[in-house]
C-alpha cells in the first residue's frame, strides 16, 4: 500500500526528471545541427507532461489538506467527548 508522501515524493521526483529533459531540449536549441521542428514537438510534448504532473500534485496537496482537516475535526470532536451525532447537531 503507498501512502500520500510516498506518492508525492514519487509525484515529485517525476516532476524534476520532466524539468531536466527540458532543460536538455532547451540545449538543444542552441545546436543549430537539430531540425527545429524535431525541438518544437519534443518541447511541447515536454511541457504538457510537466502540466499534467503539476495538476496532479496540486490535486494531491488538495486531497491532504482535506485529509488534514477530516483528521481535525475528529480529534476536536473526540476532545469533546461526545458522539458523532451529538458533536454534528444543530
Amino acid at each position: 500500500c503507498t501512502t500520500n508522501k510516498e506518492r508525492m515524493e514519487r509525484e515529485m521526483a517525476t516532476l524534476y526528471k520532466l524539468t531536466e529533459e527540458y532543460l536538455e531540449l532547451l540545449d538543444l536549441l542552441e545546436d543549430d545541427s537539430v531540425d527545429q521542428e524535431v525541438v518544437n514537438d519534443t518541447l511541447e510534448g515536454v511541457g504538457g507532461e510537466i502540466e499534467v504532473k503539476a495538476d496532479n500534485c496540486a490535486k494531491l496537496i488538495q486531497e491532504l489538506n482535506g485529509s488534514v482537516s477530516t483528521l481535525d475535526a475528529e480529534i476536536d470532536r473526540l476532545e469533546k467527548g461526545c458522539t458523532y451525532k451529538q458533536c454534528t447537531e444543530p
